[in-house]
């Protein structure tokens, strides 16, 4: 498997995973727009400092680069992707009421 189709599917199924969440969780969703921009705002904190730093401090055999990969990259990315599920579904609900 190249790695592109690798990465497209590893996106494909973080995000299965977000909207699973979602649909599994509801109450989990922020209640207005200040709180899911703050997930947004956390979830690109994570994604852009903490995964690479922690993906960095895993290095080594591929035994360990993988456990880096599914328990620190996954979960990261799942979390960006359900951070931006829920503000474009307070958007749309915001959105839809402004134009009645």
């Amino acid at each position: 498997m190249s790695s592109q189709l690798y990465s497209v599917v590893f996106l494909a199924g973080a995000l299965a995973l977000a909207l699973w969440t979602r649909a599994r969780f509801p109450h989990l969703a922020p209640a207005g727009l200040r709180g899911a921009v703050i997930h947004v705002g956390v979830a690109m904190i994570a994604g852009q400092v903490l995964t690479p730093i922690a993906l960095h401090l895993l290095e080594g055999s591929t035994n360990i680069v993988l456990v880096g990969v599914f328990a620190v990259a996954l979960p990261a990315l799942v979390y960006t992707l359900l951070a931006a599920v829920w503000l474009l579904q307070l958007l749309r609900e915001n959105l839809r009421g402004s134009f009645r």
